[in-house]
């Protein structure tokens, strides 16, 4: 007999793991499953639990199962490659930036939100958190914008994309300071000194309006 599935929230499933202060690797040990299957729930890349690891997961989240799930397929008006070319044109043209003289942030936020696709690259998923992070931070939000940059970092890694690592480490390092938290603050700034990325290789292979953002300017 065929187990039934269901359709998870990767966003509301994150948000109830980060309010418990959970672990990845402790969700996987208590469910006896493997850590990659919790990271592509967390991501989106795996859509559907089995009814038996969904009743193990809301009685460790303690939480129903319909905080967790969604009632059927979203329906998409784009396509992967629309989505795809509309996220490269905004990390590309810097949304936000365009968007700066009206401080319409909230804009910037909803539209690159509802650009978020678990089909995309991981490494555009990480420019396109960090974006988002920035956002939220110019609109005073600070911990949704702590959340979006956690989860840049994350998906800088799995891309092994250690410029976009070192950015949005940076920018969680001034979001604690600038929230309060003065001992995250010093424990993001060294991380960031230990980073194999050095501050010298960053900036040379910054983001560059005149060229792709990760290659070198040639105009420099």
């Amino acid at each position: 007999m065929i187990e039934k599935t269901y359709l998870l929230d990767a966003q509301k499933l994150s948000d109830r793991i980060e309010a418990l202060e959970l672990r990845r690797w402790w969700i996987a040990e208590q469910l006896n499953i493997d850590r990659i299957t919790v990271s592509r729930w967390l991501t989106g890349r795996t859509k559907k639990i089995k009814e038996s690891n969904l009743e193990n997961l809301v009685r460790l989240l303690d939480c129903r199962a319909q905080d967790i799930t969604v009632a059927r397929e979203p329906i998409v008006g784009a396509s992967k490659q629309d989505c795809l070319i509309a996220v490269e044109q905004i990390l590309a043209k810097d949304l936000i930036y365009l968007l700066a003289p009206s401080e319409d942030f909230a804009l910037a936020e909803k539209i690159m939100k509802a650009l978020v696709h678990p089909d995309l690259p991981t490494h555009l998923l990480a420019q396109l958190y960090l974006k988002i992070s920035t956002s939220l931070w110019r609109q005073q939000k600070f911990q949704e914008a702590k959340r979006c940059v956690k989860r840049s970092i994350e998906m800088a890694i799995d891309a092994d994309a250690s410029n976009d690592e070192y950015r949005a480490r940076l920018q969680l390092a001034l979001l604690e300071m600038f929230s309060g938290s003065v001992l995250e603050a010093k424990l993001q700034f060294e991380a960031i000194m230990h980073s194999s990325v050095s501050p010298q290789s960053f900036f040379k292979v910054a983001e560059c309006k005149c060229c792709d953002s990760t290659a070198r300017c040639r105009k420099r």
